[in-house]
């Protein structure tokens, strides 16, 4: 039987390159997308087919994308910068519906896109219970937070493809080589943040 062949788009980040990992666990081939040569992430010395391109160009993208089973999308637009919060769901938009296109003309079976805890709600009023994946997040409820805005609009995007989508929270362990979550542990360790949950 042929190994699946996959791609990872942001694979050289904290869970893209977890997902490359788990995909060579399973001895599927993995090819993973860079925007930059030479960066490997947490990967150097991995076993992957490492291709240049850029999530802006659907012509590197479809490329990227051809001959292959499934393509893990874990390389969300993350806005940046003094722009509105208004542009940079105009720039998520458009990056995600570039990635859309390149899928649909690679003939790309199957997308996983990682989203974002952000784009969860509130249960309705009257309901004590832990909010679930059935729970959107209402656009505006956040209006100056481009970050939730912006998760909000690609998964929307990605809900319609329609593609499998996945929520993770606060994602912590070996591989976070650009210190994302890693960087909160970090200053705890070094008591210069403290850390509380409400529990019962």
């Amino acid at each position: 039987m042929t190994a699946r062949a996959v791609l990872v788009l942001g694979a050289t980040g904290f869970i893209g390159g977890q997902v490359a990992r788990a995909c060579l666990a399973r001895g599927w081939r993995v090819r993973a997308l860079r925007r930059r040569p030479g960066a490997t992430g947490d990967l150097a010395g991995v076993p992957v087919e490492w291709v240049e391109g850029d999530l802006s160009d659907p012509e590197q993208i479809g490329r990227a994308m051809s001959g292959v089973d499934i393509v893990f999308h874990a390389a969300g637009y993350y806005p940046q910068g003094g722009a509105s919060v208004a542009e940079h769901i105009r720039r998520g938009r458009v990056t995600m519906q570039t990635v859309l296109r390149a899928w649909r003309s690679a003939g790309a079976p199957r997308m996983v896109y990682t989203s974002s805890l952000s784009t969860i709600g509130w249960p309705p009023p009257g309901q004590s219970r832990p909010a679930n994946e059935g729970d959107h997040y209402v656009p505006g409820t956040l209006p100056r937070s481009a970050y939730y805005e912006v998760k909000a609009a690609t998964e929307q995007l990605a809900l319609e493809a329609p593609l499998i989508v996945v929520n993770p929270t606060a994602v912590f362990g070996p591989g976070d080589v650009h210190l994302t979550t890693a960087r909160l542990l970090v200053l705890v360790a070094r008591g210069w943040a403290r850390l509380a949950v409400p529990a019962t």
